[in-house]
């Protein structure tokens, strides 16, 4: 697969997903933006991903998405998104028909798409289709064991990531936030569902991913909102993964599947809640 890429690669919030489509694809880079549609228009070159970076609002001109798309209506298309791009829809000139991915969403959507490339799939970034309307994202079908805790201070919150672990094969405990953690053994891993990690927040994550450390959790995700790269810097430090608020299915399965779960074939599918 070639990728033709454009905008500002050099920024940290893309240097992990720069290094991760190096690894699965050949990356080409154009300078600037009449060079990214000179070598789209040129038919010598054959790309099937056109990759526009821009990590603060501006960096491209705002007609640049309906020149990608008439330079090239058949090649896939999508806009990597940095920190300071966070609710730049509200602006009113959003590009049409290009699909819009955020830095910490690149993981997932970069292996749910590779995944259907190779079962000859459509991808999420043909015809400018979200992930969400297309339902990309690999199900988890699993013979998981162990337990994953949801740490959250809404029981609402708990109940829904609960619920979907559970229909996808795991079982589930709850750590309501300020109560102490529940004995579950073997656990797999924690979910914690936060605000943004700074002051009281970031040392309750301490706790919660030392926790689960302690009692040999082999996964750690965070739910956290607008992430920054600082915040998924901090919890890869315990080699743990963030996801952003509002998130979604296929981020939270995605991240689950994307690191060695702890299986032990003897626990049975159960719901443990602690009060």
């Amino acid at each position: 697969m070639r990728v033709l890429a454009v905008g500002n690669l050099m920024h940290r919030d893309f240097a992990t997903a720069i290094a991760r489509i190096r690894e699965s694809a050949e990356l080409c880079v154009a300078d600037s933006a009449d060079e990214f549609v000179g070598r789209l228009r040129n038919r010598s070159e054959r790309y099937d991903l056109a990759l526009a970076f821009i990590s603060r609002p501006g960096e491209l001109p705002d007609d640049f998405g309906q020149r990608m798309i008439s330079a090239a209506p058949l090649v896939g298309r999508a806009l990597l998104l940095g920190t300071w791009c966070e609710g730049d829809e509200r602006n009113g000139r959003p590009w049409a028909d290009v699909e819009r991915v955020f830095w910490h969403r690149f993981e997932a959507w970069w292996q749910a798409n590779l995944d259907r490339v190779g079962h000859r799939q459509l991808c999420s970034w043909h015809s400018g289709f979200c992930e969400s309307a297309q339902g990309v994202g690999r199900p988890v079908k699993s013979t998981n064991a162990g337990v994953f805790v949801v740490r959250s201070p809404d029981w609402q919150a708990i109940e829904t990531v609960a619920t979907l672990l559970n229909q996808a094969g795991y079982a589930t405990g709850a750590w309501k936030t300020g109560q102490p953690m529940p004995v579950v053994r073997p656990l797999a891993g924690g979910i914690w569902i936060g605000g943004q990690l700074v002051g009281k927040t970031r040392d309750e994550f301490v706790q919660f991913a030392s926790g689960v450390r302690q009692f040999g959790g082999a996964t750690l995700v965070a739910a956290v909102d607008f992430p920054r790269i600082e915040d998924s810097q901090f919890v890869e430090s315990f080699a743990g993964r963030v996801i952003a608020k509002p998130w979604r299915r296929s981020d939270l399965l995605n991240a689950l599947q994307h690191y060695r779960l702890a299986t032990d074939s003897s626990i049975s599918l159960y719901r443990r809640q602690v009060a």
